[in-house]
Order: structure tokens, then sequence, then C-alpha cells
């Protein structure tokens, strides 16, 4: 990751005006973080090998507290103990839109690359100092072998935050057409996990918000209603619809499924359909919906600028719920993490199909961060190790357009203290004017100056790109008080060193 070091005046150079605002942090009211909370999807699929120490030192310096192993759709066929794709399982899901197209290419994927095994999805976490999120293969596989995948993980010290059921199985109507036959059918499989490891958290599947307007989804009713609620957490995934319009549009609403869509969306909705003091994670969102669902047209807003700040803040914002385990965007090898000039999907697919494949680690990919990635980066490097934050208010500043909301706080802050009892504060500026905050601590104004890291620019639909790798990168600097939050940006001040 590239690193700058930028004075105060740099950032004032840059901004084509500016506002006042207060960040006013009280250490006295705090709260607990879930350690490792922000993480990363992943898809064992991709051509990327486990043990290619390029993608991993980059991957390793955006800080990711837990990876979900071994993804999304491609788990939905996936056999643990061979590492890939089973051909008879694949086929049972030729009837569906999407799985139907993706499973037969991730089988050839895995296949060429030679597998993507637990144990070495494993020992990658472990380099990144993170956990697993692991998503069951209860659409084809047995309660039985997954018992085992327990036992496995157990045995072998891999330490795994939570256990999913079924990837997203509302969108796999072939083998759950509602909510009930899914719970009633995966009740063998948390049992097998739970006869391995009696710790073992294990998680539901609920709805994906962004799939209607519906604000009680059938799906969802028909879970809360379930007589014998069994599971220890709820975990969904949030891919708003596309929107539609030039980019400020795009922006405006994503800012409203900010204001409106994260942390009031499990209080207000998903809390209620379940018994007190359930759990909750998000294991997959971007800003928008892709084109994984059939469509021939992408996002405007993933993997942009404006994606990472989005998504820092879907995961700020998360943070401030006690119940809610884990958050992290899709994925690792896309826009929340590290791209490839070039992909090899048809290397390892040309070595499947002649029977044979390829150790893609002495292939060059070309890689580099993601824009998007580089916005969580600054904001995982701080969270991923706090134990708890301190209440943060934030006054004054500009605001931004939020669809159906109107105007809400161009920043939203929050501060974490760490083991250590180090203090920083975290800041996403919405807007393209430049903020200079005063930092209050404890009712004082706070004595500067302090180490900064941030991303900005002052084009929000910026993205990084093999010709352009470094368009957005993390840079690094020094403030008093006030601090100048440059426009479209993430920022990290560190404002007190903990004490050991």
């Amino acid at each position: 990751m590239r690193v700058q070091a930028f004075l105060l005046v740099t950032l004032i150079i840059r901004a084509t005006a500016q506002t006042s605002a207060m960040i006013d942090i009280d250490r006295a009211a705090t709260t607990p973080v879930n350690p490792g909370f922000g993480g990363v999807n992943d898809e064992v699929s991709d051509p990327i090998e486990y043990w290619d120490m390029r993608f991993n030192a980059l991957a390793a310096r955006l800080n990711y507290g837990w990876v979900r192993f071994p993804g999304g759709i491609t788990g939905d066929a996936y056999n643990w103990r061979t590492g890939e794709e089973e051909p008879s399982w694949v086929t049972q899901f030729a009837g569906n839109k999407v799985a139907g197209v993706l499973l037969p290419e991730a089988e050839l994927w895995l296949a060429g690359k030679g597998g993507g095994r637990l144990i070495d999805a494993a020992n990658r976490a472990r380099l990144f100092g993170a956990s697993l999120v692991i998503c069951v293969n209860g659409f084809t596989d047995t309660p039985a072998s997954i018992g085992e995948m327990a036992a496995y993980a157990r045995a072998n010290g891999i330490p795994v935050a939570v256990w999913e059921l079924s990837n997203e199985p509302y969108n796999i109507t072939e083998f759950f057409p509602n909510a009930t036959v899914y719970l009633t059918r995966m009740k063998p499989y948390r049992d097998a996990i739970k006869a391995a490891d009696p710790n073992a958290v294990v998680a539901v599947f609920f709805d994906d918000p962004g799939r209607s307007t519906n604000p009680n989804p059938p799906w969802d009713k028909a879970a809360g209603a379930y007589p014998n609620p069994y599971w220890d957490a709820v975990t969904y995934h949030y891919y708003p619809p596309q929107s539609t319009g030039n980019f400020a549009q795009w922006m405006a609403d994503e800012n409203a499924v900010l204001a409106t869509k994260t942390d009031a969306y499990v209080t207000g909705h998903l809390a209620p359909l379940n018994r007190p003091g359930m759990k909750f994670l998000i294991s997959e969102f971007n800003p928008s919906r892709g084109n994984a669902d059939g469509t021939s047209t992408d996002s405007l807003t993933n993997g942009t600028l404006y994606g990472g700040i989005y998504a820092a803040e879907f995961v700020m914002r998360m943070s401030t719920l006690p119940s809610v385990l884990r958050v992290g965007p899709h994925a690792i090898s896309s826009f929340a993490g590290v791209l490839s000039t070039v992909e090899h999907y048809a290397n390892v697919t040309a070595a499947a199909r002649a029977g044979t494949s390829i150790d893609t680690s002495t292939l060059n990919f070309g890689f580099y961060y993601a824009a998007e990635a580089t916005g969580l980066g600054v904001l995982y490097g701080t969270i991923n190790h706090a134990v708890e934050y301190a209440r943060t208010t934030v006054t004054g500043g500009s605001t931004v357009a939020a669809t159906g909301v109107g105007q809400i706080p161009a920043l939203y802050a929050m501060a974490y203290i760490d083991a250590a009892g180090g203090l920083s504060v975290v800041v996403t500026n919405k807007s393209g004017t430049a903020q200079q905050v005063t930092i209050w601590v404890n009712g004082n104004v706070a004595a500067g100056p302090w180490a900064t890291q941030f991303v900005t620019g002052t084009d929000p639909s910026t993205m990084n790109t093999s010709q352009d790798p470094n368009a957005i990168a993390v840079e690094t600097g020094r403030s008093a008080n006030p601090v100048t939050v440059p426009p479209y940006s993430v920022m990290r001040v560190d404002l007190e060193p903990g004490t050991a």
C-alpha cells in the first residue's frame, strides 16, 4: 500500500471549501466491540491460491478480522473433503438461473487450480491474524459430513467465529421453497456441528433486505414464527437494488441506506423477530447489487472511492450494536480487497478441460488494491484491534442528500479503544467539502498533534485500475487540533497511545 506523508496545509489546498464541525468523545461511556469485527467474503473458486504470497502480502495490510469460507454460491456444491465442486452436486442446480450458470464454471475453476482446501484457507487466515466464518453446504452435503468438518476444525485449532447454514437459501427455491422448510432441514446440520463443538456459534439466514420493498418479507415472517428457534445467530446479506441516474443520485440512494438500513434495520426489524439475546452478522454486502444475478449492468459505486466510504461507514454503524458479531463486504479478490490485472480464469478452465491442474501462484496476476478496499483498510486497522467504543457525537459540518430522508450529516465518526487503552477516532466524509473538525475528549479540547491515516479524492467515482493502480491510496500525516477531514474520505486519527 503506498504511503505518503502529507502536511495539513496539503489537505487545505486540496479542499475547495471548508466547514466546521465538532467531534465529542466520552471515554466514560463505553460499549464493547466484538473482536475482529470487520472482515470480508471470499470465493473458493477464484483462481488465486491460498498460498500466493504476492496476494497475501497485500491483503494482510487490509487488516481483516475474519474471512469467509468457502464463500457464496460456490459453496453450494462444495465438497470440503476434496476441496472441489462435486460434479453430481453441481447438476442439481441446473434449473436455477444464477447457480445453474456459476456452479459449472466454478467446478472447472476449482479443478483447474487443484482445489481449495479448508486447511489452506485457515493457514491464510492465520497469516492475516483472522478467524474464519464458515458457510456450510447444507444443499448437497450431509449433516454427518458437516459434523466431521466441525470436528476437523476443532482438532486442528482452526478458529471459526461463526458457522452459517447454506448460503442465501432464499435464492435457491428448488431446495428451499420457504423459510420453514429451510429451517427444518438445517436443524440436523446445526446438531452435528454442536455435537462436534458445543461452543460453536451457528447462524441461519434471514432475507436480504435489498431483494424487495416489503418491510416484512415472507421469508423473515416465517422464520420469525418458527416454533423452535434453535440458532445462536442470524446472518444476512445486503445488496441494495441498483439506482438510476448519475453518480450523485446513486450516492444519495446509498446514503439513505446508511442512515436507515444499517443498525436501525437490526434493532427495528430483525431483533423483534428473534428471541432476546440473539446475535447477528452480515457476511456479505456491497453499496449496491452487482451483475451476479444475471443482469447485464454493474453497479456504478461498487469498487469506487465512495464505495470505500460507504463500506467503512456501514461497518462502523453496525459496530454500535453489541449484538452484532461480524460485518464484512464482498470480496477479498474483488472490490473489498485485491484486484488482478489478469484473472487467469481461462488458464484454470483450460487446465481442467485437459484433465490436469496448475499452481496459479506461478502465474503473473498483476495484483493491486481496489479503491474501495483502501477505505476499509483505514477502518479495519482500528476496529479490528478495538475492545470497545466510546460514545462519539458529531455536531455541525456540511450535509449530503439521502433519498427519501432529506439531508443527513456528511460526517460520521466512531472512537475506538484497544486493549492497551489506546484511543483512535475514524471519520467518514461523504461530501466533496473539507471539514475542519475540533475534537473534544471528556469535555475538553484534545491536544495534538496526532498521527493520521486517510484516503481521499475529489471525484467519488474514482476507481483503481491496472493502468492507474494508485489513483486512491492510503496517505499518512500529522495534524494539530482542529483536524481537516478532506473531501470524500475515510480518516483515522490516533488520539491517545495505549499503555500495555
